[in-house]
């Protein structure tokens, strides 16, 4: 289908840092961008991203999306979340900054944005979009604050559902790799296994073939905060396209060398966060399927085909031959790893955008959303020392938060375990690592409620929402989905439930956008399930109905019967007056 050239606006208003303190009169500027040919019309699409610029936002937003735009003449709004880029309150991220950077006051502020396009445009309908956490925020808005909203689309929520220590995630990256090979996690799990003996003996000799000289070379012209895809490759025993059985010399060996070095990680970081970052190799490799996350030349299929390989005894060649595999993954992804350590946001001036953008993250998930990848009891492919008491420790250390188990708390004030919600699409995909808990998010017709799972060989915070479709519309061409568990690639054979699928969404989404045409209720009520809710003074299926409030007639009672109340005693006293001058004259004549 061919889009219309768009033209992107980006806007700003003042709203309150505080929007549930009347006392604090304070403000700030919340930046939003508008994306349409024809600037605004009467429907709009709230598109909640996660933490990226609005330019960056704008670049991402699925195609399907902007179909959607197109054929409803929607308008297509972003919003820069507050504390983030062009979206800042204070100069700094200090506790007590912090301390307005709660999901509530998110909502408050797409809330405000929404009265803020209601008061200066003639907005009739209005649909919010979300994929990942942005998807989280949708679907809570809605439940929110409904009278702002005519529905919502949410792909993959990522918190939905809050749960501070999730270890469920290994599982679903497990499964992944068991059907790529079922070496695949056995001999990751002996690797971490290793690595972690290593980091706890100290040890600091590592036995190589490589020369004392060449190492020290190497370590001290490489740039090991960014590495390049060249790491190792110059060390002569690291050869991928063919193994080899070389074998370490024992009289060559290297002092003073850390563990760390080999990583990219600085040499004073905890060990805990040695792990932690080891272990979220796999995470990020599990998203190399996102359109957003994409990585050129490693993804987790490519891991375990290398990998298993290798032997399931590991020793300090198979330790470098890993971490070429992990520096290279984080090159790919554009990411310093070093830079994935929590302790690196400990600062009120996180120097660089991505420290600072996680710090804000990890105040949110301390403080209220959780979700904490930690070690489960069944696998071995995240490290035992990434558990509860590291996130504890470190959300005492870096923001002063005592972490309770009040994940409950959480749910009970967004929508529970079964979000109660109504006029939603929500999907995800069946290797989403937030997966179990959606398991308990279950369809409601009778309200317009539709939750659909995916079944995927891939995972993607942005499966449904961006790839799927796009996919379908020729975008992509090597990717491999199925809702019934038949594998296929799409770009070239289509299944009739899957086609169908997307467009029923379409039309569905589509619908709720086209309400407003048909109806005035838009204007003077807010659509419910398909029923109009009227404001106070209209009536009718559609809201175009006039009518005397109760208000407005009890007004009129009172007058009616208060009037002629007031007529007789008037007239009494009148009469009384004219009476009782009459009689006093008639006195004196006498």
């Amino acid at each position: 289908m061919f889009l219309p050239f768009v033209i992107s606006l980006l806007q700003s208003f003042e709203t309150r840092i505080d929007h549930f303190n009347t006392m604090d009169k304070r403000n700030f500027t919340l930046y939003y961008s508008v994306l349409d040919q024809s600037f605004f019309s009467e429907s709009i699409l709230i598109y909640i991203d996660e933490f990226f610029p609005i330019d960056q936002t704008e670049k991402n937003i699925p195609v399907v999306i902007k179909q959607i735009a197109h054929q409803t003449n929607s308008t297509i709004i972003t919003i820069q979340h507050r504390y983030f880029h062009q979206s800042k309150i204070f100069n700094n991220l200090s506790i007590e900054s912090l301390q307005y950077n709660t999901i509530n006051q998110r909502l408050a502020d797409i809330a405000a944005l929404s009265r803020h396009l209601h008061k200066t445009q003639n907005i009739t309908r209005s649909i919010i979009v979300g994929s990942g956490f942005g998807g989280s925020l949708a679907a809570w808005f809605r439940l929110k604050y409904p009278q702002y909203i005519d529905g919502a689309w949410v792909s993959s929520p990522s918190q939905l559902v809050s749960k501070f220590f999730f270890d469920d995630a290994n599982k679903n990256i497990q499964e992944k790799m068991d059907k790529i090979s079922p070496k695949c996690a056995q001999i990751t799990g002996n690797i971490i296994e290793y690595i972690e003996n290593k980091l706890i003996e100290n040890k600091q000799n590592y036995e190589s073939i490589i020369k004392k000289n060449e190492i020290e070379n190497f370590t001290k012209n490489a740039n090991l905060n960014k590495f390049s895809s060249d790491f190792i490759k110059d060390i002569d025993y690291i050869e991928f396209n063919n193994q080899r059985n070389d074998k370490i010399t024992k009289n060559e060996k290297i002092d003073n060398f850390d563990i760390r070095k080999i990583f990219g990680l600085n040499e004073n970081m905890k060990k805990e966060s040695v792990m932690f970052i080891i272990s979220e190799m796999l995470v990020y490799l599990s998203l190399s399927n996102s359109p957003r996350r994409s990585s050129k030349n490693i993804n987790i299929e490519k891991y375990c085909s290398e990998i298993s390989t290798w032997s399931e005894k590991v020793d300090d060649n198979t330790l470098f031959q890993f971490a070429k595999l992990f520096n290279q993954t984080f090159n790919d992804f554009n990411i310093n790893q070093t830079e994935l350590d929590p302790y690196a946001s400990d600062s009120d001036n996180p120097p660089t955008k991505f420290l600072q953008n996680q710090r804000i993250m990890l105040h949110l998930r301390c403080s209220q959303l959780g979700g904490f990848r930690i070690a489960d009891n069944d696998t071995k492919i995240r490290s035992k020392m990434v558990n509860s008491k590291y996130f504890r420790n470190m959300c005492d250390d870096l923001f002063k938060i005592k972490i309770k188990n009040d994940e409950s708390i959480f749910n009970r004030l967004f929508g529970q375990l079964s979000y109660g919600g109504s006029s939603m699409w929500l999907s995800y995909s069946s290797q989403d690592i937030t997966k179990q808990l959606l398991s308990n998010v279950k369809s409601d017709m009778s309200r317009e409620f539709y939750v659909n799972e995916i079944e995927s060989e891939s995972y993607s915070d942005e499966l449904y929402i961006g790839q799927i479709f796009e996919h379908l519309n020729g975008h992509s061409s090597n990717n491999f989905l199925n809702l019934n568990g038949h594998s296929m690639n799409v770009s070239n054979s289509y299944p009739e439930d899957l086609i169908r699928l997307k467009n029923d969404s379409v039309d569905v989404i589509s619908r709720w956008l086209n309400l407003s045409f048909d109806d005035h209720c838009g204007k003077w009520g807010t659509r419910i399930l398909n029923h109009c809710k009227c404001n106070e003074s209209y009536s009718g299926s559609d809201c175009n109905q006039y009518v005397v409030s109760k208000n407005q007639f009890r007004t009129m009672s009172a007058i009616t019967m208060l009037v002629p109340t007031l007529l007789v005693i008037l007239v009494a006293i009148f009469a009384w007056c004219f009476i009782l001058e009459d009689s006093d004259s008639t006195h004196f004549v006498i």
